[in-house]
């Protein structure tokens, strides 16, 4: 069962009442970044636009057209700007597609999140469907 946002930011669950895992924090961050890849927006909000709850998601064509490294590099600031916002508990983050093939690409997500004081750091690797790599 997947938390409230703000219960999980304030790192205990109202539900169980008990404290929260250094796991259980690692698995609801990536739990929200793979949801918030895995929705799509029908339009790219503008660079200077704001994002907002409106725009949860990512565009429906961010990883189509990426041909070169401009495009992919684009694509993951894009990301990376998205994240972001929705998930604030994920710091020093970093976003890198890898490009296998014209079909096959994932997302790798590096971050850093505080626990109990610790600032710990944090990898997993995503395909575009949403699924932990």
């Amino acid at each position: 069962m997947s938390l409230p946002l703000l219960t999980q930011l304030r790192g205990l669950s109202e539900m169980t009442g008990q404290a929260m895992t250094k796991q259980d924090v690692l698995a609801s961050i990536q739990g929200e970044i793979s949801r918030l890849i895995d929705t799509r927006v029908q339009k790219r909000p503008s660079n200077l636009a704001k994002v907002n709850i409106l725009n949860y998601g990512i565009i429906d064509n961010v990883f189509e057209n990426l041909g070169d490294e401009i495009m992919i590099s684009k694509a993951e600031n894009y990301i990376r700007r998205v994240i972001g916002y929705f998930e604030p508990r994920a710091k020093d983050l970093r976003v890198h597609i890898v490009k296998d093939s014209v079909r096959n690409l994932r997302v790798d997500v590096y971050f850093s999140y505080d626990f109990q004081g610790e600032k710990i750091a944090a990898e997993f690797m995503i395909e575009p469907n949403g699924s932990l790599v």
